[in-house]
């Protein structure tokens, strides 16, 4: 499915297919209680997501949700 590289404190995982890494990424949500806890099941916009993400420290990176979020308006979906 995909090469970890992991060596040391970071992992970084390259994958065949986005669907790959999503299907990874949903895996990881649903084997960590504090996803759950914050409320990104739950969750009814892409807005409330982020903010769940938030709730449950997903990203090392101050800005990284506000990014993501940000670019997931440019893509004018209106679903999760």
């Amino acid at each position: 499915m995909y090469f970890d590289d992991c060596k040391g404190k970071c992992c970084f995982i390259s994958y065949r297919t986005f669907e790959d890494s999503v299907k990874d990424l949903m895996s990881f949500f649903k084997r960590n209680k504090r996803y759950a806890d914050s409320g990104l099941f739950a969750a009814k916009t892409a807005e409330d997501a982020v903010k769940a993400l938030k709730r449950a420290n997903y990203a090392t990176d101050p800005n990284f949700l506000k990014s993501f979020y940000n670019e997931y308006k440019t893509l004018n979906i209106d679903e999760l």
